[in-house]
């Protein structure tokens, strides 16, 4: 039978990346609109006030729609392959990794809409395209293990060490999965 953390379940894994795909781009996607219709609002309020708004608005919507509907549909499919997992805690885990991973996100555009300006007229001036793409790449080396050590936590207490120290750890409390 196959065993959480092998390669021989191509259902398992496909659940896996169905699942995580509908969710990225449903979470994400939800974010993005609903911060598109907070802008215009954040525009006119104007200071530190309106940046750290809109910082945190960011967090509790990424939070909140993104590691929440991750959260679901991966313990939906994790629940299958362990059966000790307790409803709701996976999904704690992925929300409250995704809420790290979100304000470590939002802290260099915070600081740098934050910083003083020269009049009132100026605008901060955004890095290029390279750059940015550079920064994006950095933050997912970061985001990814802060999202999935927060998984970890909940994991580990599900899967025992697999008996020789092959690496391979095996789902606690059965012997096989489905």
């Amino acid at each position: 039978m196959p065993q959480l953390g092998t390669t021989t379940d191509p259902v398992f894994y496909r659940r896996w990346i169905i699942a995580n795909g509908w969710a990225e781009a449903a979470g994400l996607g939800t974010t993005f609109v609903l911060g598109r219709a907070l802008v215009p609002w954040l525009e006119h309020v104007t200071g530190t006030m309106a940046v750290l708004l809109g910082a945190l608005a960011a967090v509790l919507l990424g939070t909140l729609l993104e590691g929440v509907l991750i959260g679901v549909a991966q313990e939906a499919v994790l629940r299958d392959r362990l059966a000790t997992l307790r409803k709701g805690t996976w999904v704690l885990a992925t929300a409250t990794g995704a809420a790290c991973a979100w304000i470590l996100g939002m802290i260099p555009s915070t600081v740098l809409a934050l910083r003083p300006h020269d009049s009132a007229a100026s605008q901060v001036a955004e890095p290029g395209a390279l750059v940015q793409y550079a920064l994006a790449g950095a933050l997912g080396l970061i985001a990814g293990p802060v999202l999935g050590f927060a998984q970890w936590t909940v994991l580990r207490r599900h899967l025992r060490a697999p008996p020789g120290g092959s690496g391979r750890a095996r789902p606690r409390g059965r012997s096989g999965c489905r």
